[in-house]
Formats: structure tokens, sequence, C-alpha cells
């Protein structure tokens, strides 16, 4: 059987077409197992269960697919309300991420709908990126040194953010404003070095006081301290300041300059507010609570004394 010069040509034609086919489908495959690598996803169904997952979100999350796949998506936390949220629009937000070592990082998610062919929502693909280190530097942004609490800046916003949720919910709002008692006695008998630790000392005491999320404490500035929080009731406020105050004093830290008791201790002034009756703005705020800790200190210091939002009347603890 004779062929004509362009049946040949044609049947090269064709192999190479097929030989552009096959490389196409091997670079395919390379690109599908480099993003497979490289990037965290899972594929959900409406219910929030893992269907499939990628290399990636194995080695971000520290599951395997077997540990994963069936399960329910808890991790980032809070992913299930906005998976139960997601309608057919892509959906996004930063989460911190429970990993299985115990150890949290921070991921930005991205949930993007998946429909079948006839355009029903089946689920969605959760794609996951790792934003640890932006957060950390975002938080040495808002937070002190020194002691790991917040800052005078973040102290700001927040205070700012709490009134505004207050008086929305018309709720209860403290603040405590507390100064460390003779410190600058203490840093030129002890040394800068030896003020450090104890202004630590006081930050860690401060951090383990407080337990709700919408509790926040502060280094204002030098040896002044804050906390924000809730409560309540208004009578539950000031037994938490004293709390805190007598455990500063029972920490036995030396201090040989300080009045009478010879350890470290602080001043305390507080103010309560209840958003159902009283309206008080972010300067009064704080400046009635550094009145009442001025009161504090001018009359013997370790102690609490609760500004009564009435007229400038204090209490003494």
């Amino acid at each position: 059987m004779n062929h004509s010069n362009e049946d040949i040509n044609n049947i090269n034609d064709i192999d190479k077409l097929k030989e552009l086919l096959i490389e196409c489908q091997e670079n395919s495959k390379k690109h599908l197992e480099l993003l497979e690598k490289v990037v965290s996803t899972a594929k959900l169904n409406n219910k929030g269960e893992i269907l499939d997952v990628s290399t990636a979100y194995e080695s971000l999350t520290g599951y395997s697919k077997k540990e994963i796949l069936g399960s329910k998506v808890d991790m980032p936390t809070g992913i299930e309300k906005i998976i139960g949220d997601a309608t057919n629009e892509i959906l996004e937000g930063e989460l911190e991420q429970i990993n299985k070592d115990g150890k949290t990082s921070w991921v930005k998610s991205v949930l993007v709908p998946m429909h079948d062919d006839a355009g029903n929502k089946i689920g969605n693909m959760n794609v996951l990126f790792d934003i640890s280190d932006k957060k950390k530097f975002e938080l040495m942004a808002i937070k002190d040194s020194l002691t790991n609490l917040y800052n005078r800046r973040h102290f700001d916003d927040i205070l700012n953010r709490e009134i505004q949720r207050a008086k929305r919910d018309k709720k209860i709002l403290a603040f405590t404003i507390l100064d460390v008692d003779n410190f600058k006695k203490y840093n030129d008998c002890y040394g800068h070095m030896q003020g450090d630790k104890v202004l630590i000392a006081v930050g860690k005491l401060l951090n383990d006081s407080i337990h709700r999320s919408s509790d926040y404490a502060f280094r204002l500035g030098g040896e002044e301290f804050g906390i924000i929080f809730s409560e309540d009731k208004m009578e539950q406020a000031l037994p938490f300041v004293e709390s805190i105050r007598a455990n500063l004093e029972a920490l036995n830290l030396e201090h040989s300059l300080n009045d009478n008791v010879k350890v470290i201790t602080a001043s305390f002034g507080l103010l309560v507010v209840d958003f159902k009756e009283d309206d008080v703005d972010r300067n009064g705020f704080y400046s009635m609570a550094d009145h009442a800790l001025y009161k504090a200190k001018d009359s013997g210091r370790n102690k609490v004394v609760l500004h009564a939002n009435e007229e400038d009347d204090l209490d003494f603890f």
C-alpha cells in the first residue's frame, strides 16, 4: 500500500501531537505534585467533614491524612462557625490553629465553595496559609518586651474597644491602675537588673490573675501597670483587685526601703462603671482611676482605693 507524502506528514503530526499531550500530562502531574506539597488544602463537605487533604496540610497541622479523613474540622479554632455561615461566597479570616503537638500557630483561612454540575453547593475547599511569623511581628508591636504584657499603645486601642462594647451590651467594665511602691528607692538600692526582675514578677502575677477572654493586663510605663476587666456584679471588682494586692505582697520580694512592710507592694486605683446607668469616656476612665491611685499612694500606699463615681468621692480599702 502506497502512502502519499501528505499522509506521511499527517502521521508525523499526530505522533508529535501525542508526544506533546504526554509531555503536558507529565508537566501537569508535576505541577499538581508540587502544589500538593506546598499548598495546604482540605476538601470539606457541607457538614464540615474532611474528605481529603494535601500533603502540605498534613505538615502544617501535624496530623496524617489517615487521622484526619472523615473527621470534622476542629482546626483552626472557630472554623466550623465559618463553614456554617458559608453560602456561595469566598470567605477568609485569620484564625489560631491548634496542631497535633498542642502548639498553636496562626493561619489565614480561605473557604472556597465547591459545586456539582447542577450548581448545587457540595462543600468547601479550605486553603490555609501559615502567617505565624506575621502574627509574631504584630505581637511585638503591642507587647512590652520585658514583661510580655500588652503595652501602652495597645491599652489605648483596647480601652476604646471595651468601652464601646460595654456601652452596647450595657455591661460592667472595670479598670485598675497600679504603681509599685517606692520603686525608685528599690532601683537605687538593689540595682536596675533586680528592678527588672521585680517588674517581670509583677507582670506574671497580673497575667496569672486574669482568666476571662475580655480581661487584659498592661504595662503602662515604668513601674505602672493596669488591668481592664469585666465583672457580672459591681461588688465583685474590689475583692478581685484586693486579691492581686495581697498576692503581690505575699510574694515576699525583699524591699528594705519600702516603709514598714519591707517587701515589694503596690498601690491601686480602681474604677468600676455599670454602663446600664453611667457613661464614661476613655479620658474619664483613665483619669478617675489615676486619681484613685494618687489617693492610695498619698494615704500610705499598699492599698486599693475605689473611685465611687459620685463627684470625686473615694472609698479606701
